[in-house]
């Protein structure tokens, strides 16, 4: 790993500091003057690339690998952020779950079945804290859909990957980063009052092409380690073998699936021939109870799905996420507290073959997986 710089840059101007973010990926996008402009945010390298926390932005991560940006950036939106409508700029986002059902987050009673986001979730600035690594913070209040509100501290430190043990061919470049989410309630509250659970989305480019997937330890049905009851029908677009599931992604439609944390699954990812780039997320499993976090009415129940991972398709948007889910947290007399989660993602880029070589080799995925 290259040599590790930390540069905190901290304004009451949350305005100044979008603007900020916005000039410094314009700059990364043109490759120029990239040396000038470290003290704009906080960022390491990691192998070949270089890992950014923007703190002005709810302490989205973005990455960069041979200088170039590999998540989805809304320049326009990050230029104007809006303060009513939601600011989707892209990265790596943290968000509180469920999305819907009874305890929800982006309905709530008093805009009826309109979708939001909350403007603690959509426009708050983090703060950087002191701290080996970057790390911000957030303070914001939230409401779910039963009326309850409550007092959040958002935080994200992010961390380099320990360096690789994977012997990598000079064809293939490699980048990543750790993340440690926590979303912890000012006061713990009984769960029939309100749930919340630490959610990563962590948003690409999308197009045709590009193939999502995922290994499970735990099945031996595949099929059955996947949720399909989030919305739109996905069953033409996957694909199961032996341990491991398919998901094509593109087209004009949107729709979700869930992996199941009963399936055990090692990972998710996603192969775009188009960048030849390969994305690999993993989660630690946590401790707690999980929930159903769908944007539906959730006919089971908050309790009634328990996903480790999420993959969204954005249809016509044309982006798609690979998302981790933490579970709800709750102390000994039964009080939720808030929720932990622990991710990792990995970023390798190089012709098909090293990639399929790669996952074969060191991931235990079938040969040729993507051929």
């Amino acid at each position: 790993m290259s040599k590790l710089y930390r540069y905190i840059f901290i304004t009451e101007n949350s305005r100044f500091l979008h603007l900020a973010f916005y000039i410094v990926l314009r700059i990364i996008k043109t490759d120029t003057q990239r040396e000038n402009m470290e003290f704009l945010r906080n960022n390491f390298y990691c192998g070949h690339g270089r890992v950014m926390l923007d703190a002005a932005n709810q302490g989205r991560v973005f990455v960069e690998l041979d200088g170039k940006l590999l998540h989805r950036y809304d320049e326009n939106i990050a230029a104007a952020p809006d303060p009513v409508k939601f600011n989707n700029i892209g990265g790596n986002s943290l968000w509180p779950a469920p999305e819907g059902g009874e305890f929800a987050f982006n309905y709530l009673n008093d805009f009826g079945n309109s979708w939001l986001v909350q403007p603690g979730v959509n426009c708050a600035a983090s703060t950087f804290l002191a701290a080996p690594f970057p790390v911000c913070s957030r303070r914001v209040t939230l409401h779910n859909r039963r009326g309850y509100e409550m007092e959040v501290e958002f935080r994200r430190g992010i961390f380099p990957l320990a360096p690789e043990a994977i012997a990598l061919s000079g064809a293939v470049r490699f980048t990543g980063y750790r993340e440690e989410d926590l979303l912890l309630l000012s006061t713990p509250c009984a769960p029939e009052s309100a749930v919340i659970a630490a959610w990563s989305l962590e948003q690409f480019p999308g197009s045709d092409g590009i193939v999502a997937f995922g290994k499970l330890c735990g099945v031996s049905d595949a099929s059955e380690a996947i949720n399909r009851t989030y919305y739109g029908d996905p069953s033409d677009s996957l694909e199961f073998g032996a341990g491991f599931f398919r998901f094509h992604l593109g087209g004009t439609e949107r729709f979700q699936i869930g992996v199941k944390a009963s399936a055990r699954p090692e990972f998710i990812g996603a192969y775009d021939p188009n960048r030849n780039l390969l994305i690999l997320r993993s989660s630690l499993p946590g401790q707690g109870r999980r929930i159903d976090i769908a944007d539906n009415i959730q006919p089971a129940g908050v309790f009634g799905a328990a996903d480790q991972y999420s993959i969204f398709n954005g249809g016509a948007s044309n982006f798609f996420e690979l998302e981790t889910i933490a579970p709800v947290e709750f102390s000994e007399d039964g009080l939720v507290t808030g929720s932990r989660l622990v991710s990792e993602t990995r970023f390798y880029q190089g012709p098909r073959e090293e990639l399929e070589r790669l996952l074969a080799q060191s991931f235990g995925m079938p040969e040729s997986f993507f051929s």
